[in-house]
Formats: structure tokens, C-alpha cells, sequence
């Protein structure tokens, strides 16, 4: 667990360098305020939940993100509330290829704070591989495929078509569809289930508002389900949605 968080602190420092130093193309903060916490059609918590975020991108593709999951509900007692019950650590690298955006990376998942017990859980990681392209009208496409190269030692992929307009002025909306399918291992790790296959499918609906040149503010509203019950047993939400605020820096 020491190595884990020394991971973070790491990856955090290296972020705020990107950013003094001019070498980011990009960094901006975010913080949501969700209804619940679900990952992949799972529910990680029911109850209030505080996303912040901090996103690096460098002009050569590469990009850093921090993101954390702070519990605002205990979840029946079963988490700790205001405290971080996980804590994301992205390292990527994205170049489009013709009309294909290839994106590559390593995940790290922490749960620093778990349980009743408020003590620290395995953490794990990720790697992944995403292609996306515009097929126009403001729809596009994206399939990717994430293997957890630590805890599970298996699959999860994801297909997915979002769509996004500006509805007048600085106001942009959005529809999102995407299905999961895992293999037998992640369903039994994560998802009570006990077979591979179609795992979960969700819509999301999304409003954006540009308030001035580097802030924006937003809502969105969810449903995720089961695509088969054998996979992804059934969870406590269904729907969930939140608001969110983003600043460029």
C-alpha cells in the first residue's frame, strides 16, 4: 500500500510540473457532485458521491489524470463516508491515424479507504486500447478494450456511439448508448456473476454550459442495466445522475 500511494503523490506532482512548465498542451480540474457511484454497470455506492479531477495533456498525446471517489453516504455502513474510497491514476497516449483516434494506456486503481473498518483494499491496474472516429452529424464512435493486468487478470470491452450538438450559443447537449461484455473471471471478481458475456448497457443524457473561455459547467442523467443476469448479477441502481463543474487552467 505504501507503494501505491507514493504512486499517487508521483503521479500528482508530475501533473502540477506538466502545468507550471508550460510542457501541457491542455490541464484543467473538474469536480461532480453524482447521485451514486457505478462503474460499468456496478454499483460502488448508492448514495452521494464527490468526483474531483485533474487532467494533463501534453501537446505530443501523452496525458495524465487524477480522479477520486469520495463517499458523501456510507452505503448502509458499508463505506466510509467523507473519505476516498478510490483513487484513479491514468497514464495515456492518443494520435489519430486518418480519421481514427488510437488511444493506449495504463490504469491504476487505489481503494485507500474501504469497509466498515476504514482500512485499505488490493488495488490493481489496467491496460487499454480505444479506437474512435466521427461517422457524422455530430455522432461518434468508440470501441475499446481494457485487461486488468494485476488483481483479475481479465477483459472488459466496451462499444459505445455518443452524439453532441451546440443547442444555442455556449449550451451543448449530448446522448450517449453503450454495451459491455466481460470475460468469466471479471464477472466473477466484480460483478457477481458466474459466466462471461454481455455484461451491461447504459444511455446517458448530458447539457453543458460554457459560463466564460475556461469554465464550464454541466448535468447529465443515466440508466444502466444487466444485458444478462448471469453475468452482471442485479444492482442497487439504476438510475443516477449529477451536476459538474469544470475549470481550464
Amino acid at each position: 500500500m505504501k507503494y501505491r500511494v507514493t504512486t499517487t503523490a508521483i503521479a500528482v506532482i508530475v501533473s502540477l510540473f506538466m502545468v507550471g512548465t508550460g510542457f501541457a498542451g491542455d490541464a484543467s480540474v473538474g469536480a461532480d457532485i453524482m447521485s451514486g457511484y457505478v462503474w460499468r454497470g456496478i454499483t460502488f455506492n448508492e448514495g452521494m458521491v464527490f468526483q474531483p479531477s485533474v487532467d494533463v495533456a501534453a501537446d505530443k498525446g501523452i496525458g495524465i489524470n487524477v480522479w477520486g471517489n469520495m463517499d458523501l453516504d456510507d452505503y448502509d455502513g458499508a463505506l466510509q463516508d467523507g473519505e476516498f474510497s478510490e483513487i484513479d491514476l491514468t497514464l495515456s497516449y492518443s494520435k489519430d491515424v486518418g480519421d481514427i483516434n488510437v488511444g493506449v494506456g495504463l490504469v491504476e486503481y487505489l481503494f485507500p479507504h474501504v469497509g466498515d473498518t476504514n482500512g485499505a483494499a488490493n488495488g490493481t491496474r489496467e491496460i487499454y486500447l480505444s479506437l474512435s472516429t466521427g461517422i457524422g452529424a455530430g455522432l461518434t464512435c468508440t470501441a475499446a478494450v481494457s485487461y486488468d493486468i494485476d488483481e483479475v487478470e481479465d477483459y472488459y470491452a466496451n462499444l459505445g456511439i455518443a452524439w453532441e450538438c451546440s443547442c444555442e450559443g455556449p449550451v451543448k447537449c449530448g446522448l450517449g448508448a453503450s454495451i459491455g461484455y466481460v470475460g468469466k473471471d471479471f464477472a466473477m471478481a466484480y460483478s457477481g456473476g458466474t459466466e462471461g458475456g454481455l455484461h451491461e448497457y447504459s444511455i446517458v443524457a448530458s447539457i453543458s454550459y460554457a459560463c466564460c473561455e475556461r469554465a464550464t459547467i454541466g448535468a447529465k442523467i443515466a440508466y444502466v442495466d444487466a444485458l444478462d443476469d448471469d453475468v452482471l448479477a442485479e444492482q442497487d441502481v439504476d438510475f443516477y445522475g449529477g451536476v459538474s463543474l469544470s475549470l481550464g487552467l
